[in-house]
């Protein structure tokens, strides 16, 4: 039985494979914050020297989907006008604006 940095890579490895295999656009610096971000934590809250960033989890990597910001649209209608400071190209004062929809 192994144990240590020598067990452990071949199984990171295995994940790291997986997560390729997953989603064909990812590069190394992806697919190294999936497996950290979610990894089980060990230890004091977050990274430490003893566990680093914890275990790492398979069922948690494979299905980690991150989060997406939600776009800011060019300009808001407000009280039924569109209130874009001019960035649509529109009158403000109309009732509708095409970038608003």
């Amino acid at each position: 039985v192994g144990s240590g940095t020598s067990m452990s890579v071949p199984h990171v490895v295995g994940l790291a494979g997986l997560l390729f295999a997953q989603n064909i656009s990812r590069d190394n610096v992806k697919v190294r914050a999936i497996i950290e971000k979610t990894a089980d934590n060990l230890g004091a809250l977050g990274w430490d020297k003893y566990f680093g960033c914890g275990r790492f989890n398979v069922n948690a990597a494979l299905n980690y989907v991150p989060s997406v910001p939600t776009p800011t649209p060019a300009c808001v209608v407000v009280s039924g006008a569109c209130n874009c400071n001019g960035k649509c190209g529109l009158n403000e004062t109309q009732s509708t604006c095409a970038d608003c929809q």
